[in-house]
């Protein structure tokens, strides 16, 4: 049952992450809530720091994976891409605008389909956080201007394995 309702997590995951409005969409506030911020495309006049993001992408078993796809989104839009070398490391710089309340995370993919992809949460929303728009399974760590991430990705047994166990503990 636990590796049902973690597989349907996962895939509802992947979905969610995957599925974001276009630019020109602006969704309506909640009642109760304060309109939403501008998609960060609509924002030129933000002041925006410059990062990089580092680091290496392995398997599970720690052999580094070449070709790998590292993406960071803000509030869904694709703000930069790069690929792991052939010794699985990787750097992609990037600007994000640090006092506005935006989702900020990078996505871990393989160039394969053997192994599923990582999603870390970098910086979370208020208003992703109470609506718990992201699992608390997943991975966060906090956003700086050089931020050094290493990545494991796993099959898909072991990944439902992490997310079997993580739920488990919420359970508790």
């Amino acid at each position: 049952m636990k590796r049902i309702l973690a597989a349907a997590l996962l895939a509802g995951l992947v979905v969610a992450a995957l599925a974001a409005p276009a630019p020109s969409a602006q969704p309506a506030a909640a009642p109760g809530e304060p309109p939403p911020a501008p998609a960060p495309a609509s924002d030129p006049g933000a002041r925006r720091a410059q990062a990089v993001l580092h680091g290496a992408v392995t398997d599970g078993r720690g052999t580094p994976l070449a070709g790998a796809a590292v993406k960071i989104f803000e509030e869904g839009f694709l703000l930069a891409e790069g690929l792991t070398g052939p010794d699985g490391a990787y750097e992609v710089p990037y600007s994000y605008v640090p006092d506005i309340d935006w989702t900020l995370v990078a996505w871990f993919v393989p160039a394969g389909e053997a192994l599923i992809p990582e999603i870390y949460i970098l910086r979370e929303s208020l208003r992703s956080k109470t609506r718990e728009l992201w699992s608390a399974c997943l991975p966060r760590v906090e956003v700086r201007p050089h931020l050094r991430l290493d990545a494991s990705l796993v099959d898909r047994e072991a990944k439902l394995q992490q997310m079997g166990e993580c739920l488990g503990q919420q359970e508790r």
